[in-house]
């Protein structure tokens, strides 16, 4: 995991695990004899958040909690935080593109550093989306080129409003021209009957799995390596009629 200035997620995941460990009676010292290592290393891990993906693990385990259960519960504090927007938030958000991509990376724990290097944005057009988020009401500007985020981090755009035009978008730019044989291509279809208690089911499903997605992608962007890429993702169900334009 990331060391050095955290980015809030990081803050509310440590405090989290702060509170398990605490539940159960664990101080510094104990946690430090469990793994091993002295109490002096444990204050650096939770004032920095230096751990390892395996020393997380092990902390995890010792509230008898797995990882991705772990990043479920402290996702939910930020659960106060509104998700909706207004109409004229939404209307705002949905007149720039490089505004949205920003606005979506920031949701999904990126800092602004870690995301202005990973896709080459510079820094004065970054400071200026950042202020442009900031006057929507979106996110706080700290110091440090950090942000704090107003908004829950999984969003509701409201029913047929300028945002969900804009993701009707970005679903047909991303897979338009899909090729099944192209590397790295994943893939599974089905036509299947389902009543809507079914339907219900599988979206509960479809959050289930984007949520463990999310969580390996947060542990991802803490490993070393050269082999990880960038994946356009769409977990999705049309209702359809059987043989339309076939007979």
């Amino acid at each position: 995991m990331a060391n050095g200035t955290q980015s809030p997620q990081l803050v509310a995941a440590f405090a989290t695990l702060r509170q398990l460990l605490k539940a159960r009676g664990l101080g510094h010292a104990e946690i430090g004899k469990a793994l091993g290592v002295s109490e002096r290393t444990i204050r650096r891990w939770f004032s920095q958040g230096g751990v390892t993906i395996e020393q997380l693990e092990t902390l995890c385990a010792l509230v008898d909690i797995s990882v991705f259960d772990f990043w479920e519960l402290a996702s939910r504090r930020t659960e106060d935080r509104p998700r909706r927007l207004t109409l004229r938030q939404e209307h705002e958000l949905a007149e720039d593109f490089q505004v949205i991509f920003v606005h979506t990376h920031l949701l999904d724990g990126w800092t602004p550093d870690e995301l202005g290097r990973e896709a080459n944005i510079p820094q004065a057009t970054m400071t200026m989306l950042l202020a442009r988020l900031e006057k929507m009401g979106l996110i706080e500007n700290l110091p440090g080129n950090r942000v704090k985020l107003l908004t829950a981090r999984e969003i509701e755009w409201q029913e047929r409003g300028p945002m969900r035009q804009k993701v009707n978008s970005y679903i047909n730019h991303q897979f338009r021209n899909m090729d099944v044989n192209e590397s790295g291509f994943l893939c599974k279809t089905g036509s299947l009957k389902l009543s809507v208690a079914s339907i219900a089911e599988i979206e509960d499903e479809f959050q289930k799995l984007r949520n463990k997605i999310h969580h390996l992608a947060h542990l991802d962007m803490s490993r070393s390596g050269n082999d990880k890429r960038w994946y356009a993702l769409l977990l999705a169900a049309r209702s359809k009629v059987l043989g339309a334009g076939l007979f």
